[in-house]
């Protein structure tokens, strides 16, 4: 899945078909969620990681979940107790016209200078003054999180955590918060990757790669 391509058929997706403002959110933050966990095919994203990225309710949230998957965005398996739901992101190119779609898969696909395409520029009335909101809040994301990464580097940690191993329990959240202040950011997120891969995803497993 390339990433740009996929932006660039959201944004044509949006102004063809319209969707609601809060499958809008969803959709780029689960996009988010997935470049943070090296882009895997499925991922796995809590209910409270999704809620509090979104900034919306928790039914927001599962109306704009259920919009995407019968539009044919997103797979999407629930989760049960101790275990994430599991998100898969399917091509917005699939879902475009023929004609659209192939201005995006053609060999000559290099992003315009400016890819921050405001809908309402398009003259399409299903934009009303609150979706234009939405959407100059939507362009500011990419900015949003590298001031995070700068001012608040453990987040992502968090994030990454959460999206690859599970929720984290308050004690074991205070625990990670120490072991960020003592190594830095770049360094946890080191251990978790290393965790991955020998196939221990507890944070017990986590704590023994910190303290080697």
């Amino acid at each position: 899945m390339n990433y740009l391509k996929e932006l660039n058929a959201f944004r044509e997706y949006v102004l063809r078909f319209h969707l609601p403002t809060s499958a809008v959110v969803l959709w780029y933050t689960l996009m988010q969620i997935n470049n943070s966990t090296g882009w895997k095919k499925r991922f796995e994203a809590s209910n409270s990681i999704v809620n509090q990225l979104c900034g919306l309710s928790k039914q927001s949230v599962a109306n704009a979940r259920t919009t995407l998957i019968e539009k044919g965005l997103i797979d999407y398996t629930p989760g049960k107790k101790g275990v994430a739901p599991i998100y898969q992101m399917l091509s917005v190119l699939d879902q475009l016209p023929y004609a659209t779609k192939d201005s995006y898969t053609s060999t000559n696909t290099e992003p315009a200078q400016d890819q921050n395409i405001n809908p309402t520029t398009n003259n399409d009335p299903s934009f009303d003054q609150c979706e234009e909101a939405k959407w100059n809040k939507l362009k500011e994301i990419p900015k949003q999180k590298e001031r995070r990464k700068e001012s608040k580097s453990e987040e992502d940690a968090f994030i990454v955590y959460e999206a690859n191993f599970g929720i984290l329990s308050p004690i074991a959240r205070e625990s990670l918060q120490e072991w960020i202040a003592d190594m830095g950011d770049a360094m946890v997120i080191a251990a978790m990757k290393l965790a991955i891969k020998s196939g221990g995803q507890t944070f017990r497993y986590l704590e023994k790669i910190l303290q080697e």
